[in-house]
């Protein structure tokens, strides 16, 4: 008693709605329903998104778009511990490990 395979297959099913052709409309009522669009979007003004692209466009014009980032300077700047200080630490630990191991911990001075 095996059971049979299922084989799926994609074939999208019609609805009724589907393949639905819009029947021509009337110039006069296209118009008036193009009127009625028009009067719609003049009535609610811009958009938030619209305000803050425009926003965002008057503020650009005034700043140069060039972005300078130097390694050295920029990476420091977010360091909470001074590196004079790292070093010292670090140089400590290097001295200790060397002397319960067998020196095989090399640091990078």
């Amino acid at each position: 008693v095996g059971q049979k395979s299922r084989d799926f297959q994609n074939v999208k099913s019609k609805e009724k709605g589907s393949e639905a052709v819009a029947a021509p409309v009337d110039p006069k009522i296209q118009a008036e329903m193009d009127q009625l669009i028009a009067k719609h979007q003049d009535s609610r003004g811009p958009s938030l998104m619209e305000e803050h692209q425009a926003a965002k466009k008057e503020e650009g014009k005034g700043k140069a778009k060039e972005w300078k980032w130097s390694r050295n300077k920029d990476l420091d700047a977010g360091r909470r511990v001074d590196k004079d200080a790292l070093n010292m630490v670090l140089g400590g630990a290097a001295d200790g490990l060397k002397t319960k191991f067998q020196g095989g911990f090399h640091s990078q001075r």
